[in-house]
């Protein structure tokens, strides 16, 4: 006997709505169902998120060619990937100063203090722009600029990854005050040594001339572009201050 779908009101005559793909059968709220929404939410990061980590870490320019080519079942969609270890970035950062107490150190001026400060935020800004050099000086021929962008998404996400364990190791391991002006320095070695890494595995198979050197000149750009950005943008929010 078709029943009413209690999401969207269409008939059910199987067991999921047709429209919007519900379970026709809802249970009340108790601690079985919280159990169970618990353990599929870790099942799911476990088949789903450090799958998608671990593969992206030892073969990226396999994973993301197959994400591109439509194998995409396997893998944790992009986007949400970044958001979880931009997030993960964010705890592991106040959770290992809160629990070291650590004294901020840096000496830096108004503006990068602004910028170290909102380097989150302020990195969403690199990825579009790493994503539009990379596809003018490397990959115009094989890529479009929207691959490009996916490619840099999780290029960027396995570096906030990697910005975590730094901050692990150096900070709650080896018990050393990160809140320095060389941490940042150290940040940005791993963000250019990786993300030359990722793109270069990525395009090895398309056979392009002077890869190396194209994709460190575009990486260069990309950064050179983005200070002088941020620059600008912090600039006009401490003079409107």
């Amino acid at each position: 006997m078709p029943t009413t779908c209690l999401n969207c009101g269409a008939e059910i005559q199987q067991q999921f709505c047709p429209y919007c793909g519900q379970n026709k059968d809802v249970e009340k709220f108790n601690w079985h169902s919280i159990v169970h929404e618990l353990t599929h939410f870790f099942t799911h990061i476990e088949k789903g998120f450090l799958n998608t980590s671990l593969q992206l870490l030892i073969r990226p320019g396999r994973v993301i060619r197959e994400y591109l080519e439509g194998k995409r079942k396997k893998y944790h969609k992009p986007v949400s990937f970044f958001l979880i270890w931009a997030a993960i970035h964010l705890v592991t950062y106040t959770t290992v100063i809160e629990l070291m107490h650590y004294e901020n150190l840096r000496t830096f001026k108004e503006e990068q203090r602004y910028l170290v400060h909102y380097n989150q935020l302020f990195g969403l800004l690199l990825i579009p722009i790493q994503a539009f050099f990379i596809w003018i000086i490397v990959s115009r021929r094989k890529m479009n600029y929207f691959e490009n962008l996916i490619a840099s998404i999780y290029a960027y996400a396995i570096v906030e990854m990697l910005i975590s364990f730094q901050i692990l190791i150096v900070g709650l391991l080896l018990q050393i005050n990160f809140l320095t002006n060389s941490f940042p320095i150290m940040v940005q070695v791993v963000y250019a040594c990786w993300s030359c890494y990722c793109m270069i595995d990525l395009f090895k198979k398309n056979k392009i001339k002077f890869l190396f050197p194209k994709v460190l000149i575009s990486l260069i750009i990309s950064v050179f572009l983005y200070n002088q950005l941020a620059k600008l943008i912090i600039g006009f929010i401490l003079s409107m201050k």
